[in-house]
Formats: C-alpha cells, sequence, structure tokens
C-alpha cells in the first residue's frame, strides 16, 4: 500500500473490495481512491468459494469484524485479556 497513514483503514477496505472483485468475477473492474483498474480477467481463482477467509490483524478495533472473517490477536491484546482473569 502505499503508506497514507492518515487513511489506512479506507485503504485497506478498498484493498479487499478490490481483492472480492477480482477473485470472485470472470471480468473485474475497480474504480477506487486508491486502487483503479480497467475490466481484466485475474487467474486462476480461489479454490475457496466466493473466496478465501480474510483475517486482519488488529488491536482494539471493531471496524476489522465488519471487513474480515476474523483477526489475529496482538501479544498486547492476549495479555491484557488473559491478566483480567
Amino acid at each position: 500500500m502505499r503508506g497514507d497513514v492518515a487513511h489506512r483503514w479506507t485503504q485497506t477496505q478498498e484493498a479487499i473490495m478490490a481483492m472480492k472483485a477480482l477473485w470472485t468475477t470472470d471480468v473485474a473492474e475497480y474504480h477506487g481512491r486508491y486502487y483503479d483498474f480497467p475490466p481484466v480477467r485475474s487467474f486462476p481463482k480461489p479454490a475457496q468459494k466466493p473466496h478465501p477467509p480474510i483475517i486482519l490483524g488488529s488491536i482494539t478495533s471493531r471496524r476489522v469484524f465488519r471487513t474480515s472473517a476474523g483477526t489475529m490477536a496482538s501479544i498486547a491484546t492476549e495479555w491484557a485479556r488473559l491478566s483480567r482473569r
């Protein structure tokens, strides 16, 4: 990614939408703020349908759950969770 720290979350979401378009359609086209491509073909397609699960790392963001199939917890998050027991 281009390193736009102020907009990294919107850039990540857009990257996921562009990848899903490539994975799920024979001819994909995407026009966004960060990613822009004309109608293209992308092969091979993923074996998992409609696409592979998308796993994102996050410390506290609830936005991740709306975008991905799951998260990878950070060590700090796990340590905080375990220390509350």
